[in-house]
């Protein structure tokens, strides 16, 4: 992803700013307004130069003659700058360091914390293993809460799987929902409800890569009456009811490993229920 320079004042930077106010305009116009506004004194050759790599770098949308800054640039500036205020705040490693050998362990204090990081782990974790993916869930992760730009993110780290073999503990109606859910996304999903898979941990495999996922056993607890009691009939209850499980205080310890021959092993035994 390509950013403008900041804090430089520098000529990027007045285009985008140029192009936030003003939608859909020929490179002659930008360049009479760069002009106006800002007294450049640049070259049109010079503009177009720059134009023509803002629009190689995605920056900038070109639609016939006209000149848009890219939706898709300014959502991924977004993210961009949310993550780095988010890991800035939570103290939170950014997930790419799993993967970098700079550290193999992160802890939780909330489900919510959890889901929202894990939606970039396994995006990273599918590109920097095979995207086959092998898992032990206790309950399927409760994707159902997510919307607008985080259900982007969810469906693009769904896909980022060419296929998947999935087992889970629980057996529930949200079980259930939530595995048609992900079949709707990724037809490649095989789901396995109700077996004995998390006795000590949750455990995901792709390519040589390893993660395991440790829940606190009161939070099993609470995480099987909510999956077992919740009402689908009534929304307002059951965002509820999901609000307090999400933002309960409990340990989640992420532990991320790389190991050949373990990695094989745990695929093998995931694939005797498919």
């Amino acid at each position: 992803m390509k950013f403008p320079t900041i804090g430089e004042n520098s000529t990027k930077d007045k285009i985008i700013s140029v192009l936030s106010t003003e939608k859909f305009i020929s490179m002659r116009k930008l360049y009479s307004i760069l002009k106006a506004r800002y007294s450049l004194s640049i070259t049109y050759h010079a503009i177009y130069k720059t134009i023509n790599e803002m629009v190689k770098n995605k920056i900038i949308e070109k639609h016939n003659k006209f000149y848009n800054i890219s939706h898709n640039w300014i959502i991924e500036t977004k993210n961009f700058i949310e993550k780095i205020e988010r890991d800035e705040t939570s103290g939170i490693p950014p997930a790419e360091k799993l993967f970098m050998g700079e550290l193999n362990t992160v802890t939780f204090n909330s489900q919510f914390d959890f889901f929202n990081y894990m939606i970039d782990f396994f995006t990273l974790f599918a590109h920097n293993g095979d995207r086959k993916f092998y898992g032990c869930f206790y309950h399927l992760y409760w994707a159902l809460s997510f919307e607008g730009e985080k259900f982007v993110k969810f469906k693009k780290m769904i896909n980022s799987f060419k296929v998947g073999y999935l087992l889970c503990n629980g057996s529930s109606q949200a079980d259930k929902i939530i595995s048609d859910y992900y079949m709707s996304f990724n037809p490649t999903a095989n789901i396995k409800l109700g077996v004995n898979c998390t006795e000590t941990c949750e455990i995901f495999v792709c390519g040589n890569y390893i993660a395991q996922v440790f829940l606190e056993n009161k939070f099993r607890r609470k995480l099987d009456k909510v999956y077992t009691n919740i009402d689908f009939e009534n929304q307002k209850a059951m965002r509820k009811l999901m609000e307090t499980l999400f933002f309960t205080k409990t340990k989640i310890t992420l532990i991320v490993t790389k190991n050949k021959t373990l990695a094989s092993e745990i695929k093998k035994g995931v694939l005797e229920y498919f």
